[in-house]
């Protein structure tokens, strides 16, 4: 049972983690689970380097200033131009006013002509989910 919740989870972004899913994990109300953003993108060919420099050096502690948590990046080691990166934050709540305000900040729009271009068009896609009760990662 554990296992099909999981895999829905992962295949909705989250959708349908409402009030059964919850329950049948055992985890709070919606309102109070962390939430975590599984952000992966593709990048134009040849420019995973820049792209890594500039998110380590400029998106990373612009993201930390305003209090997201940014749990890891990872780079493929079977495509060259696959990037993904988890960021967490302490509820859905969360999650909306801190992109709210990073992506009005002075940072990111200092940042994004330089880092935008690095990535492919249409090339994001963000899975939103709640870690299980065995997970590592948690608030």
């Amino acid at each position: 049972m554990k296992r099909m919740m999981i895999s829905l989870l992962l295949l909705t972004g989250g959708a349908v983690a409402g009030a059964w899913g919850a329950a049948a994990l055992g985890e709070p109300d919606a309102d109070s689970r962390m939430i975590v953003e599984v952000r992966t993108y593709t990048l134009r060919p040849g420019v995973r380097d820049d792209f890594v420099r500039a998110f380590e050096e400029e998106a990373v502690p612009a993201l930390k200033a305003l209090g997201v948590r940014v749990i890891g990046s990872f780079v493929s080691v079977e495509n060259e131009n696959t990037f993904v990166w988890l960021r967490g934050f302490k509820n859905a709540k969360d999650r909306e006013e801190k992109n709210r305000v990073f992506y009005s900040s002075e940072a990111w729009r200092g940042m994004a002509p330089r880092i935008a271009p690095l990535i492919v068009q249409g090339g994001i896609d963000v899975k939103v989910v709640t870690p299980t009760p065995g997970s590592a990662i948690h608030g």
